[in-house]
């Protein structure tokens, strides 16, 4: 496990990963990561940004001499970090579908850039139809991890355990929300979040994650830590933003044979509703049965979980290994900020030297 808390100098390859490379026969999976085969020389640079709060989670953006000629095949990207003492780590950066090539021309010369898609987009632009309909019982995460199967993308093990079970017969696809066009990858999330999951994500090899929600409390995977031996630079902004915070909460529990509201309000909080003069209302939807009982105690969950500040730390650093999604901690004396945060965002400058990131830290925090 490479320091990186030592300088190394940067270097960024990119590769050819074929699809028929994720090997699925009689059920297993031979190659989860996709075999490598030619180098694309041909790529100068780019910029890499995951994103926790959008649906295809990944996107890269790449410059380069001339369109990659890969065909449908994805493209990854390698940093080779070679430290001080000559030993070198090889970090995936990332893997990707190209699309949407545009060419400047400024005779006798050309550059190209190309947008890269995560695979999530394979999934976004899928749907189900006719529709298919998912039996009470079954385990969500594993559900998922068949659609993706079926879909010859692989998923990253071990699923979420003790998750909520379908409680009632499922049916997804099109005309299976309200705007009549759910696709695979709607159905997914819709999935995973009815059963206590996040959003689906990939990880560096195009791999599907289904994780569970972020334990701010847990052990950080890496600490930027104020010092001489600092790995993130001396300027960053910090924000709180109390926009989403509401006063009343309803809980709609929806099924073929029923529906039931829940609901919760705040009398007690600065965004009470006697506080703020009004009430403010968040509505969340699950497509599932439930008691009266057990719709109320869900609003009142979702009403104290979300009465929080959002804190919002960005900062500039380079290359640790922590990615979005990631639990890091952020110790920083000088201007007041001490503690865990997750990483909601994070951009890559792929060509910079230190493989510079730019992150956005996020935590909830009592007003």
């Amino acid at each position: 496990m490479a320091d990186w808390t030592k300088p190394f100098d940067a270097a960024y390859v990119w590769r050819r990963v074929p699809r028929k490379s994720y090997a699925y026969a009689n059920g297993n999976y031979f190659d989860l990561t996709g075999t490598e085969t030619e180098t694309l020389d041909a790529i100068t640079g780019g910029t890499i940004e995951t994103n926790s709060d959008t649906d295809t989670f990944t996107t890269a953006s790449i410059e380069c001499a001339e369109v990659p000629n890969v065909g449908t095949d994805l493209i990854r990207c390698h940093l080779l970090a070679t430290f001080e003492d000559g030993t070198v780590e090889d970090v995936v950066l990332g893997t990707w579908l190209p699309s949407i090539p545009k060419r400047d021309i400024e005779a006798p010369n050309a550059s190209c850039t190309v947008r890269l898609d995560g695979r999530l987009m394979e999934l976004e632009q899928d749907a189900f139809a006719p529709p298919v309909t998912v039996n009470a019982g079954v385990d969500a995460p594993s559900y998922v991890a068949l659609i993706c199967h079926n879909n010859c993308i692989t998923t990253a093990y071990p699923l979420p355990q003790n998750t909520k079970t379908l409680g009632t017969k499922w049916v997804i696809g099109l005309s299976s929300d309200e705007d009549g066009d759910e696709s695979k990858l709607a159905a997914i999330n819709r999935m995973l979040g009815f059963a206590g999951c996040r959003a689906a994500q990939t990880d560096e090899y195009g791999r599907v994650l289904m994780r569970t929600p972020i334990d701010y409390a847990s052990a950080p995977v890496w600490t930027f830590r104020e010092g001489a031996s600092a790995t993130f630079l001396n300027d960053a902004t910090d924000e709180r933003d109390a926009t989403d915070i509401c006063n009343v909460v309803i809980a709609l529990f929806e099924s073929q044979e029923s529906t039931t509201i829940g609901r919760a309000e705040d009398h007690a909080s600065e965004w009470s509703i006697e506080n703020l003069g009004r009430e403010k209302v968040a509505v969340y939807k699950y497509n599932d049965a439930a008691t009266q009982a057990q719709a109320n105690a869900k609003a009142a969950e979702l009403l104290e979980n979300q009465l929080s500040v959002i804190r919002r730390v960005t900062i500039r650093h380079v290359w640790c290994g922590a990615r979005t999604g990631d639990v890091v901690a952020l110790e920083w004396p000088s201007v007041g900020i001490s503690g865990n945060f997750a990483i909601r965002r994070q951009t890559i400058a792929v060509g910079s030297a230190g493989c510079l990131c730019t992150s956005e830290l996020r935590r909830f925090e009592r007003g």
